[in-house]
Formats: structure tokens, C-alpha cells, sequence
């Protein structure tokens, strides 16, 4: 079966609804990026989301490693704002990564569940013609 690009549908952005055809391969297009809300992208555009999200927790591991350190060494120190700061990025850089794959996970489950109404169908238009015959 072909993938599916159009859906009938409503999708809420903003306050606004856009109604009609929509195609999910444009979805992505509604969410800001990163940068239009001043925040800094951690990771690459159009790699490999799983190695993305893997350097990601990475780097959030060792940034706690590196707070627990200056909380031992000095806990009123300025150092601890900024760590904090960077492990604020990191996540939001996650949660944006996760977010862009909503669409391509929407397109998978109704592409799913065609095919299931698909078999559903034929099986049915079988049991019919069993009976008629």
C-alpha cells in the first residue's frame, strides 16, 4: 500500500483551526523552530532522530554529573545558574525533537488503520459472498 499524504482533517494551531485537506508531510511547517523562540538547537536537522535524542540524553547526563559536582564544591555558586540554564536547553532541544516526529507517527496510525478497515472489508464482502453462494 502507498504511503499517505492527505488527510481530511482539522489541525489546531495558534488558536486557529485550519480545516480541510491537510497534508501531514507539511505539518511539521506549523511548529516553530527552535530559534524563532530564541533558544538554541542542540542537534542537526534531517539526521538520524534516535542518534539525535541519544547525544541529547547524553549530554544531560553529564550536565547533572556537572551540577551534583558544583553543588558539592560551592552551592551559591554562579556556576550552578548556568549548568541548570544548560540542562533546560537540552531538554527543550528533546522535547522539540520528539514533537517533530508527532507527524510522520500520526501518518503511520491512520496509514494502520485503513489497512485494518481494508481486511475488515474484505473479510466481510467474503463471509457475504459465502452466504449468497
Amino acid at each position: 500500500m502507498r504511503s499517505l499524504h492527505v488527510v481530511r482533517g482539522t489541525v489546531q494551531h495558534g488558536g486557529a483551526d485550519y480545516a480541510g485537506k491537510v497534508n501531514i508531510g507539511y505539518v511539521s511547517a506549523l511548529f516553530q523552530s527552535l530559534e524563532s523562540l530564541g533558544i538554541q538547537q542542540l542537534y542537526t536537522t534531517g539526521g538520524d532522530r534516535r542518534v539525535q535524542l541519544k547525544r541529547l540524553l547524553h549530554s544531560v547526563v553529564m550536565a547533572f554529573l556537572d551540577l551534583i559536582e558544583i553543588l558539592v564544591r560551592a552551592p551559591e555558586s554562579p556556576e550552578r545558574q548556568k549548568k541548570l540554564e544548560d540542562i533546560r536547553i537540552v531538554f527543550i532541544n528533546m522535547h522539540h525533537l520528539i514533537n517533530e516526529y508527532r507527524p510522520v507517527q500520526a501518518r503511520e496510525t491512520v496509514q494502520l488503520m485503513l489497512e485494518l478497515q481494508v481486511r475488515i472489508l474484505f473479510i466481510y464482502l467474503i463471509n457475504l459472498l459465502i452466504i449468497v453462494l
